[in-house]
């Protein structure tokens, strides 16, 4: 005994809104289908499924037809919904990754103006340490990522929006601290130098490498505890401008070569990379933008 799907639902129709007329109206087909559809599934089974009365309640034999109905609406759903997600899933999209919550707000304008010029597309946004981004690029986890730039970015096309300036500044409660302003070599190397992340590329020559011109590296992604250490006097730090506006008791070491350091912010991803429509939109849109399309990052 084989039943056709559209039998089953109509008889479920019917028992659901109790008349024929009323699934009719539902179903947009006309009363006689309906009855019919109903008719031709009662002949298969051989008895009554439907109570020809005013509520048009099921036989005994008609509740396991209506049981088994609502199986198969449950499942015709739950297929569509699932080729539905197949198919939104191979269309093509954009997965960005920003190396610091924090840089959002530079960059939320153009997300902004991308994302609600078109929707037909896949889109991801995370959130990344600094230190993962640009392997996770690598690795083909993400398409793009958005930060700051690292000293070796060969295997990448950047697209800078901001540059940023940090200098590196003791407070007075540190010890040597006239020799650190004199800018002697042999006494920063017995500091500390408190970061957020230090890159170590192990092909880079011991020589360019920041952290070989200090004792230790304390990595600390909290921006306020990295500072209130920095400004106890524990160790020493690169902090931006507006820390300097803050803190007018911080000095600035500035008799080093690399004691300020200018960093570039922007997106980067791999050269050569197949861009896809709405990744090559968003390409254009960065490229194009003004000065005013990033807000200042806080």
């Amino acid at each position: 005994m084989k039943f056709k799907i559209d039998e089953l639902l109509t008889l479920k129709s019917v028992v659901d809104h109790g008349g024929f007329n009323r699934a009719a109206g539902i179903l947009n087909k006309t009363q006689s289908s309906v009855s019919q559809k109903v008719s031709r599934l009662e002949d298969k089974v051989g008895t009554l499924l439907i109570k020809r009365d005013d509520g048009c309640s099921c036989t005994e034999a008609g509740k396991a037809i209506y049981n088994y109905a609502s199986i198969v609406e449950a499942k015709e759903k739950e297929v569509v919904t699932e080729l539905e997600h197949i198919i939104n899933s191979a269309k093509p999209g954009i997965r960005l990754v920003i190396a610091n919550a924090s840089l959002i707000p530079l960059i939320k304008n153009i997300l902004h103006d991308f994302l609600l010029d078109s929707d037909d597309f896949n889109f991801q946004l995370h959130i990344e340490p600094s230190r993962k981004v640009v392997s996770s690029i690598l690795d083909g986890c993400y398409d793009i990522g958005f930060g700051f730039f690292q000293s070796n970015m060969d295997d990448f096309d950047c697209i800078p929006v901001r540059e940023d300036d940090r200098f590196l500044v003791a407070f007075e409660g540190i010890e040597d601290i006239e020799e650190l302003q004199r800018g002697d070599l042999n006494v920063l190397k017995k500091k500390i130098l408190i970061a957020t992340y230090l890159d170590d590329h192990s092909n880079r020559p011991a020589p360019k490498k920041l952290r070989s011109n200090f004792r230790l590296v304390w990595e600390i992604s909290d921006i306020g505890f990295r500072e209130e250490l920095i400004s106890k006097g524990v160790g020493l730090g690169y902090v931006d401008r507006d820390f300097l506006n803050r803190n007018k008791n911080a000095i600035v070491l500035n008799n080093y070569s690399f004691g300020e350091i200018n960093r570039k912010c922007g997106f980067f991803y791999l050269k050569n990379y197949t861009l896809s429509t709405p990744f090559n939109n968003f390409i254009n849109i960065i490229k194009t933008g003004t000065v005013e399309s990033f807000e200042e990052c806080t």
